[in-house]
């Protein structure tokens, strides 16, 4: 249950509220205290990125915490929304510029 919980947390392709969701759904039992001398979580969301998320998920091995958990989802989800917004950035030149090509043809 643990190892399945982690595999779909690292799973890019499972939306960070099927993650909340299977975090509610975990035994209290199975999480551990955080652990602070193994794990640190950085609380700065401008810091948060792919990088640090997969950093950060490896820790789970040494340290099953609800605080880790929560703040991986958390990391998570800020992730996607900016991958979105990126996606959203690239629309807009690809639009512009073809805009700016038809423009320029017909002048």
């Amino acid at each position: 249950m643990k190892q399945t919980f982690i595999q779909n947390l690292k799973n890019g392709q499972v939306p960070f509220l099927e993650n909340e969701k299977a975090f509610a759904e975990l035994p209290q039992d199975l999480f551990e205290p955080l652990n602070t001398m193994l794990v640190t979580i950085d609380e700065h969301e401008h810091h948060w990125s792919e990088e640090y998320f997969n950093a950060k998920v490896v820790d789970l091995d040494f340290n099953f915490s609800k605080e880790l958990v929560l703040h991986l989802i958390a990391v998570k989800n800020l992730c996607k929304r900016k991958t979105l917004f990126l996606m959203q950035k690239v629309r807009l030149k690809i639009l512009l510029f073809q805009w700016l090509m038809l423009n320029l043809k017909q002048k």
